[in-house]
C-alpha cells in the first residue's frame, strides 16, 4: 500500500514548486525606449560616473514602471559638436536627453525643438536658461569650498596659516569657491589666510605660482594650501614640498589627481558628485516620460571627501567607470 504523505509535506512541496515558477518567470516589460547622454567631449573621464549613476537609477525605475531603458552615449569627440549630437538624439527617437552643455547659446534652438516634440531635456553642470528644459542639476560650489576649508582646518596646527591657489578671478566658479573659503577663515580664529594667489587655470601657470610663492616663503610662514581648482594636479610633476610637509587640499577629483593623494603630497581631494548628477537627471527624465511630471527646476549636489582612507575604493570605482 502507498503511504499517505502528511498534509504539511504536500503543502511544502507545492510552495517550493510555485516559488520555482516565480523565480523562472522573466520580468514583465510594458515599454522600451532610449535616453541620450551628451557629455562635453568623449575623452572627459567624468562621463563614466555620470552614465553609471544614470544607469543605476534607470535600473530602479525599470522595475517600478516595467520598462527597458537604453542609455545612448552620444557625447561628441569635440565640444563644438553637441549640436550634431542633439540631431542624432532626435533621429534615433529618444524620449529624453541628459546634456552637459558647453556653449548654451549654440544649442538653444535644438533644445527647444526637442522639447516641442515632447522630448524632455535635463541639463547637467551648466544651464541653458532660455529653454524649456525640465531641470538643471549642478554642484553647490560653496558646499565644495566649505568642505575644503573644513578638511584643511582638521590638519592645520592651531592658528595655522593657509595659502589659497585661487585661479582666475573672472571665473565665477573659482570666485564663489574663494569667497566661501575666505569667509570661513574670517569667521574662524584658528585659521589665518597667509595669502591668496591668482593664476591662469592651467598646469603651467599654476605650477609657476606655487614655486614662486614657496621659494619666497623662506621663513616657512605657510602651513598649508587649498587649491580652488585641480590645475597643478593635472600632470605628473612633483609639488614644491616633500610629502607630508604641507597640508594640501584640492577641490575636484579626477583620476590623474589621485596619484598626488597616493604619494601623500595632497591630503584630501574634494570630489564633485558625478554619480548623483546621473541619478537625479535620469530620475527626472523617466518620471517626465512616464507621468509628464515636471520636477523642481534647480537641483544641487554637494561634494565628497577622498583621502587615504577611501582612496583604494575610489580608485576601484574609477576603474569600473572607465571600462
Amino acid at each position: 500500500m502507498f503511504k499517505r504523505l502528511p498534509i504539511f509535506a504536500v503543502l511544502f512541496a507545492l510552495i517550493l514548486s510555485t516559488a520555482g515558477l516565480h523565480a523562472a518567470r522573466p520580468r514583465e516589460i510594458w515599454e522600451r525606449y532610449s535616453v541620450a547622454y551628451i557629455g562635453e567631449r568623449k575623452d572627459d573621464s567624468s562621463n563614466g560616473p555620470i552614465i553609471a549613476g544614470a544607469r543605476a537609477e534607470a535600473d530602479v525605475l525599470e522595475h517600478q514602471y516595467h520598462l527597458a531603458v537604453t542609455i545612448l552615449d552620444l557625447t561628441p569627440a569635440e565640444p563644438n559638436d553637441q549640436k550634431e549630437s542633439l540631431r542624432q538624439a532626435y533621429l534615433q527617437g529618444v524620449k529624453a536627453v541628459l546634456i552637459r552643455p558647453v556653449d548654451a547659446a549654440s544649442i538653444q534652438d535644438q533644445l527647444d525643438t526637442l522639447q516641442k516634440q515632447g522630448i524632455g531635456v535635463v541639463t547637467l553642470d551648466g544651464d541653458v536658461p532660455e529653454t524649456m528644459r525640465l531641470m538643471n542639476v549642478h554642484t553647490d560650489e560653496s558646499a565644495l569650498a566649505q568642505l575644503a576649508f573644513d578638511e584643511a582646518k582638521k590638519r592645520l596646527p592651531r592658528r595655522g596659516r593657509l595659502a589659497i591657489l585661487a585661479g582666475d578671478a573672472g571665473n565665477p566658479i573659482s570666485a564663489e569657491r574663494l569667497a566661501t573659503i575666505t569667509a570661513a577663515a574670517e569667521a574662524d580664529s584658528k585659521v589665518t589666510i597667509r595669502g591668496v594667489y591668482p593664476c591662469q587655470e592651467d598646469v603651467s601657470d599654476a605650477f609657476n605660482v606655487l614655486r614662486q610663492v614657496e621659494a619666497a616663503d623662506r621663513d616657512e610662514t605657510i602651513d598649508g594650501w587649498i587649491f580652488v581648482g585641480p590645475w597643478p594636479l593635472k600632470s605628473a610633476a612633483t609639488l614644491p614640498w616633500r610629502p607630508g610637509e604641507k597640508v594640501c587640499i584640492s577641490i575636484e577629483a579626477l583620476p590623474p589627481n589621485l596619484a598626488y593623494l597616493a604619494s601623500q603630497q595632497v591630503d584630501a581631494l574634494i570630489a564633485e558628485e558625478y554619480v548623483q548628477w546621473g541619478k537625479i537627471g535620469m530620475n527626472a527624465a523617466i518620471q517626465f516620460v512616464q507621468k509628464q511630471e515636471m520636477p523642481e527646476m534647480d537641483q544641487t549636489t554637494g561634494g565628497s571627501v577622498i583621502s587615504g582612507q577611501n582612496l583604494d575604493q575610489v580608485s576601484q570605482d574609477w576603474a569600473d567607470w572607465l571600462l
